[in-house]
């Protein structure tokens, strides 16, 4: 029975303080103790706290009460939620009282060293050495004493926070292992603030989730001027709006140019921006690889479209489908308005994904998108899904991003790919190897004994093969999976990278002696 009419503040307070740990138990949610806290097994970063008898997700920016819980987890109402937790069974637990918050203190040993801190993320990560440098002079990147990498958050002048980074592999595997997390918040930090640099006189705010993707970015694109890098540890919306603020009062300076988000191309980076883009502001997308679209859909696109509607017009079939729910193959959708006429379906929190046919649900958008084919070429996406009953208040939302990725495949374009990957971090490494089999082809590599090696890649199984010639003999080989291994073995043997024109100069003339020393010998 869920009750009905105007709910007293007591039945709310009653609700509040049902126990948070038995919803969870009842319910069927493991929980892994962890002190101070329980960790939920299976949800990235969400937290049951037991003094406060509240969660926080950290992940999705979703917190607060045993209300706020079943909302989120159970799919219920507000009516409903309290209903639940008012039930005569459901124990009530006594919230501690919170002492009011201290200003942070900076409560870390640094090391005398830097270098395991400066490993990780130059050797490991692939952050440019200069900014690693820059910024551990400037005191916003230490090491402590138990080999830590703690990023420190500045604001105004003051130490306001830190994020911490577990960098020694042992550690990190064994925390995997005892599902431990392996990088946090410091304790008692300034709240919804993080990491962040300002370069010149900031105009622009570049946001991520976390500070090694902030550092990624911005080592590949290392001519950053007049701007805000920042981090939020997660995604939380009232930390975007703190930054502007803050930018405000300490630089003078508005975003003028935009808040530019560099999330992770995955379900929670989707949604997040999502609900950005419901508030009045000049928002834009940074998401790393969202250019990409596995070869095998576009297969599919290609092939429903046929017959259908024009050769190009697949790309607004993938558009759909990556505004929906990511280019998933199952039936959990990313938009973070629950829109579901393609694709996927609203599911409840604890309901398993499960496969839908894609070919099927391309059908279907390719047969609903011929009625909504405008005379230019191009398609009226807002009719389209007013047409599918979308509710009138995210009409534009959806639509506007249908049309984002409609646009930007048709006049940037995009990338075929077999695997569509995630963070900037990834696509910083994607470069580094890039480059390193850049250097590779363009280089030859010699030995003390004047043997020389050159690379070339066999592209059916897809490894690097060292061919190593004594003038024009061939004399062995080696192979690595990777350029970045190949580099280390041509180390190993004891190669030095040559001009691949003097090494040509160098056989010729070893050649020619070699000739003329058989000629004399045949005589």
């Amino acid at each position: 029975m869920v009750v009905k009419g105007k709910i007293s503040n007591e039945l709310i307070d009653k609700a509040a303080k049902a126990d948070i740990v038995q919803i969870c138990r009842d319910n069927g949610f493991e929980l892994k103790d962890m002190g101070k806290q329980y960790q939920v097994v299976g949800y990235d970063s969400l937290k049951i706290f037991k003094d406060t008898n509240s969660f926080n997700w950290f992940s999705q920016g979703v917190g607060g009460n045993s209300i706020k819980f079943c909302q989120t987890f159970l799919d219920m109402s507000f009516p409903e939620a309290i209903d639940y937790l008012t039930d005569s069974e459901m124990k009530e637990v006594k919230v501690v009282e919170q002492k009011p918050k201290e200003p942070f203190k900076y409560y870390f040993e640094n090391a005398k060293s830097f270098d395991k801190a400066y490993s990780y993320l130059v050797d490991e990560r692939k952050i440019d050495k200069d900014i690693v440098a820059a910024l551990h002079k400037k005191g916003l990147i230490k090491q402590d004493k138990q080999g830590r990498c703690i990023f420190v958050w500045g604001n105004n002048a003051r130490i306001v926070g830190a994020s911490v980074q577990v960098i020694d592999p042992k550690v990190r595997e064994k925390n995997d292992r005892n599902g431990y997390v392996n990088k946090y918040v410091a304790s008692n930090v300034m709240s919804n603030y993080g990491f962040n640099v300002t370069l010149g006189t900031p105009t622009k705010i570049f946001v991520f989730e976390a500070p090694v993707d902030m550092l990624s970015y911005w080592s590949l694109n290392k001519n950053l001027t007049n701007c805000m890098l920042v981090s939020m540890d997660g995604l939380k919306q009232q930390s975007v709006f703190n930054f502007v603020e803050q930018m405000y009062l300490t630089k003078g300076t508005s975003a003028t140019e935009g808040v530019f988000f560099g999330v992770d191309n995955d379900k929670a980076g989707h949604k997040f921006i999502d609900g950005m883009f419901e508030n009045q502001f000049k928002f834009n997308r940074l998401i790393p690889f969202d250019d990409q679209i596995p070869g095998h859909l576009v297969e599919i696109y290609k092939d429903v479209s046929k017959g259908e509607l024009s050769p190009n017009d697949w790309i607004a079939v993938a558009a759909v489908h990556k505004a929906l729910s990511n280019f998933l193959e199952t039936n959990d959708l990313t938009n973070k308005w629950g829109i579901d006429c393609f694709y996927g379906e609203n599911l409840k929190p604890k309901v398993e994904p499960t496969p839908i046919d894609v070919r099927e649900e391309s059908e279907k958008v390719v047969m609903d998108l011929k009625q909504f084919k405008l005379s230019n070429g191009d398609f009226d996406f807002r009719s389209l899904f007013k047409s599918k009953g979308v509710d009138t208040n995210n009409l534009s939302f959806i639509s506007d991003k249908v049309e984002y990725y409609h646009t930007m495949y048709k006049e940037i374009g995009f990338e075929v790919t077999n695997e569509v990957q995630k963070d900037w971090n990834d696509r910083l490494k994607q470069e580094h190897a890039y480059q390193i089999e850049a250097d590779l082809f363009e280089s030859a590599f010699i030995d003390k004994d004047k043997k020389v090696v050159e690379i070339a890649k066999d592209e059916e199984t897809n490894k690097y093969k060292a061919n190593i010639t004594k003038y024009s003999n061939q004399v062995g080989y080696f192979e690595a999976d990777s350029a970045e291994e190949m580099t280390k073995l041509i180390k190993v043997y004891g190669f030095q990278a040559v001009d691949k024109e003097d090494v040509k100069k160098y056989k010729k003339q070893e050649k020619k002696a070699e000739v003329k020393q058989y000629a004399e010998l045949s005589r």
